[in-house]
């Protein structure tokens, strides 16, 4: 299914900005980037809205709680990113505890970003290739 919105859950300003950019550059107009795991997301998650999310996010929901809360709240469909750079070396784990919670985990990326990272698995998922 191709994506249509993205949502980048990131707490360092300039990795979102470059991460929104970078989604804005496969072809997704509508993005949204947050510092920190919101309590609601406005619109909801769909299936179509691809999730990136950094594995540490500072202070109060962290990554893998952020990873639980998406499960309890039954966004099994949506495709989910992980990103980080501080703990590259977990992200494998990571991967395997989402794909655990029933979530749809389609890619595990260590930052920085590589310009490239995004339309490689938005290929992968069906479309959004830049015009």
């Amino acid at each position: 299914m191709p994506v249509r919105r993205g949502i980048v859950i990131e707490d360092t300003k300039g990795d979102r900005e470059l991460m929104l950019e970078l989604l804005r550059s496969t072809g997704i107009a509508e993005v949204t980037g947050y510092a920190a795991f919101p309590a609601s997301f406005d619109p909801p998650i769909s299936d179509d809205c691809l999730i990136v999310l950094d594995l540490v996010l500072g202070a109060g929901v962290d990554g893998v709680q952020a990873l639980e809360k998406l499960a309890a709240a039954d966004v099994h469909q949506a495709p989910v990113m992980i990103v980080s750079g501080q703990l590259a070396s977990m992200l494998g784990v990571v991967e395997s505890y989402g794909q655990a919670l029933g979530l749809n985990i389609v890619a595990t990326i260590e930052k920085p970003i590589p310009t490239d990272a995004f339309q490689k698995v938005l290929n992968r998922l069906g479309g959004n290739k830049v015009a």
